[in-house]
């Protein structure tokens, strides 16, 4: 079957610990984006009408709607990627297969599936080249060196020969010297935080909560990497885009959910390798919302009133744009990302629930992110939607 996208967090059961030492974010791409994690082997697993009970060790079971990789089975038919059905419990696990009734043989691990549309080009000591696979994409090069410790340093190229040479950066030094930041922790130290990574074939979503040792400071901003939703009719190609902090103090500004979306190299900056023309270098880029006031949080906005809605007791969404810095027209929507222009989200949202959407999104999961003004060492004042089910475009 087809999971256009693919959505991971640091609680799942042999998730990858992200924290402040070097290396860890490129070991939990590694793990997301590569190789998958949690791998066990199946005590038994058998169909009956197009259904599989997967049966695992104590404790060895996976999050419900989980995409697992399946291997090693006879009939041929249950290997591969399937979605974990509602009602997974410590032993056993479900999912839709083709296969026929019976029960299957073979040395039959589970794992959680990778998101293996991407391809690591280059590699160094804590630093990697990331690509999209994808034969649609535009075909950009994230660049991350991740050798310090509470950050990692992140760059797009137009193209690259090994994991230190590139042309056509984004941003570029005159924008920001030596590139953007990822965040992955407050404190240099083994103490994991929290982090969600939303994908599909052609962008990377990243929200590392840095401060998350802390209980209370889980509010993590939106990066990314990878290429928008073009609103040209005819694409374009230069709109692959990152975003990125902009020194090696956490907060959140310069964030793709917008709000307090500042684009500057001090706070924080999202770019693309050359304007909508395709001319010239490094482009600038703005979010914003096409419902909500800027200068305020998803959740945490009175644009539309409180949530729920007196009027009809909805939650209310917008998507959010990308525009070239001084300009007002959009220039391409953020892929999978949707904001809250109402107040009180907070009270009835925590960071990681999950809504099943209605109207236009019918039958996606949206996974609730905790968000904050500019310190992310605060209590979260916000939160936003990521859609975990796809597809995106």
């Amino acid at each position: 079957m087809d999971y256009p996208v693919k959505y991971f967090h640091s609680a799942m059961r042999g998730a990858p610990i992200v924290s402040g030492t070097a290396g860890s974010l490129l070991a939990m791409l590694d793990a997301c984006l590569a190789t998958g994690f949690g791998l066990v082997a199946a005590q038994a697993v058998s169909v009956t009408g197009g259904i599989a009970t997967a049966t695992l060790p104590l404790g060895s079971s996976f999050d419900e709607h989980a995409i697992v990789q399946i291997d090693g089975a006879t009939p041929q038919e249950l290997n591969g990627n399937a979605r974990v059905l509602p009602g997974a419990s410590s032993t056993q696990i479900q999912f839709e297969t083709s296969a026929p009734d019976g029960v299957a043989t073979g040395a039959i691990t589970i794992k959680v599936a990778p998101a293996d549309w991407w391809q690591k080009v280059y590699a160094g000591v804590n630093k990697a080249v990331w690509r999209s696979g994808d034969q649609q994409a535009n075909g950009h090069y994230l660049r991350i060196d991740d050798s310090g410790t509470t950050y990692a340093r992140v760059r797009g190229y137009e193209s690259m020969t090994d994991v230190d040479t590139g042309n056509g950066p984004f941003p570029a030094d005159t924008q920001m010297s030596g590139g953007g930041y990822w965040y992955k922790s407050t404190a240099a130290n083994t103490t994991a935080v929290r982090w969600k990574l939303f994908c599909d074939s052609r962008a990377v979503l990243l929200a590392v909560a840095p401060a998350s040792t802390a209980a209370a400071a889980i509010s993590a901003p939106m990066r990314g990497f990878g290429d928008p939703l073009p609103l040209h009719p005819g694409g374009d190609p230069w709109c692959t885009f990152l975003s990125s902090g902009g020194s090696g103090t956490a907060s959140s500004n310069g964030q793709l959910e917008c709000g307090y979306a500042s684009s500057n190299a001090s706070n924080g900056m999202t770019t693309a390798p050359r304007a909508w023309q395709g001319l010239g270098g490094c482009a600038q880029l703005d979010a914003a919302t096409y419902c909500g006031a800027s200068s305020s949080q998803s959740g945490n906005d009175a644009t539309l009133g409180a949530f729920p809605s007196v009027i009809d007791g909805r939650m209310l969404l917008s998507s959010v744009f990308l525009r070239e810095t001084g300009t007002t027209p959009p220039r391409a929507d953020v892929p999978g990302v949707l904001r809250i222009p109402q107040t009180g989200a907070l009270a009835l949202l925590a960071d990681g629930d999950v809504v099943s959407a209605t109207g236009g999104l019918q039958g996606r999961r949206l996974v609730a992110v905790a968000t904050v003004s500019t310190a992310l060492t605060s209590a979260p004042v916000g939160v936003y939607l990521v859609d975990a089910t796809g597809p995106w475009r």
